[in-house]
């Protein structure tokens, strides 16, 4: 009996521990990216110093192996479009909800939700537009979530730097500024 429950709790702490690896090893919490990401994020402080800290010192930068999503807000696009800064929009919305509205200036892709290899398509006409500048890419859908997470994801994959690659919070839902968004009919 007494080897019975020995035996039972060291497979049950081996469980806890495989699992507690698994979970933990597993995450994908963008926190966890924000933490140990360098790269200027718009609108924010994050730029990374001049000076070079003890372990970076003659050592080059290293390109991030997987994309690190980053954010801008709606206020911060408008700024960047009224200032007339050289900016890229690129629009995935289905092509009915972008002849209703849009940002100014938008480039139509129509591929929401840029899941599949024929929707993805769409976005590779737009690359070399994309490597012919520096500019920041801004990547728009519907709500700001998966599409644009899967668009910003492509171009890291075709060679987009992600330090040029945003998400517009909210997406076109939540697009606030009216007297930026027109129609094509």
């Amino acid at each position: 009996m007494k080897q019975r429950k020995h035996l039972f709790i060291t497979t049950a702490l081996i469980t806890m521990l495989v699992f507690g690896i698994f979970i933990t090893g597993c995450s994908s919490d963008s926190n966890d990216n924000d933490a140990n990401n360098n790269s200027p994020v718009a609108g924010t402080d994050n730029a990374p110093s001049n000076t070079p800290s003890n372990d970076q010192t003659n050592t080059p930068a290293e390109a991030p192996k997987e994309v690190v999503l980053q954010y801008v807000t709606a206020d911060e696009v408008k700024a960047d479009i009224e200032a007339n800064k050289d900016i890229i929009i690129i629009d995935i919305q289905p092509e009915k909800d972008f002849k209703k509205n849009h940002i100014v200036g938008a480039i139509p892709t129509y591929a929401y939700p840029a899941d599949t290899n024929e929707l993805k398509q769409n976005l590779a006409k737009e690359i070399d537009t994309i490597m012919a500048s520096e500019a920041p890419v801004y990547v728009l859908c519907p709500g700001g979530k998966t599409g644009a997470n899967n668009t910003v994801k492509f171009y890291f994959e075709q060679g987009v730097p992600n330090e040029r690659l945003f998400i517009i919070e909210n997406g076109q839902k939540g697009w606030p500024h009216k007297e930026l968004i027109e129609s094509t009919k």
